[in-house]
């Protein structure tokens, strides 16, 4: 089977770290509970150029380049492997208001902790406007389940052929999710999905 993954506050913290670095910095008292919504301007309560401006900021820190993976994930990439399955990620980040580009960020994340684990690295640059989606890559790389945390981008992957696995997040709440959707709220039960 194969099977992809997004990278961001999937296989990678990325909004709970990221709200940690804005409350110190913009001295701002977010957690990640406060994020009903993917769009951080209306979180910041900020235009969505400011969003981007922060976002950028914070991806050129320390913290960012030192995020360490999930909890449990390395344990799923690991089991998923020796089981067989192909995986690949798909992550719609490439740049962040036309700043940063985390095309070598992403590269060094996944070659320092998931060496030679992924068959296929895809950055779509869909969040900043990218005409290529993920699911169309899903569809390109004929993927059999997707991993993700992004309601709008889970609709656009799942397929007749093709089941996401949506993590639950406080950004990604709805009342009912489409058919060949499924909501998980660990990555364990990605693995007890498959059996």
């Amino acid at each position: 089977m194969k099977i992809s993954f997004d990278r961001d506050d999937v296989l990678f913290p990325f909004t709970d770290v990221f709200l940690l670095w804005h409350n110190e910095v913009y001295c701002t008292n977010f957690t990640v509970i406060d994020n009903t919504t993917y769009d951080l301007s209306l979180l910041f309560r900020c235009d969505y150029s400011e969003a981007l401006r922060r976002t950028a900021e914070y991806c050129n820190t320390e913290k960012f380049r030192n995020t360490q993976p999930l909890e449990g994930s390395q344990e799923l990439v690991n089991l998923l492997i020796e089981k067989g399955h192909e995986l690949i990620v798909i992550t719609s980040k490439v740049k962040i208001h036309g700043e940063v580009d985390l095309e070598e960020a992403t590269n060094s994340f996944m070659g320092r902790y998931f060496q030679g684990q992924f068959s296929k690295i895809f950055m779509t640059g869909q969040m900043d406007g990218g005409k290529v989606t993920k699911g169309m890559i899903c569809n390109q790389e004929r993927v059999d389940l997707h991993v993700e945390d992004h309601i709008e981008y889970a609709k656009e992957c799942v397929a007749p052929n093709r089941t996401v696995c949506l993590f639950d997040r406080p950004w990604n709440q709805c009342s009912e999710l489409p058919s060949g959707i499924v909501r998980v709220y660990s990555l364990s039960e990605i693995v007890n999905y498959l059996n």
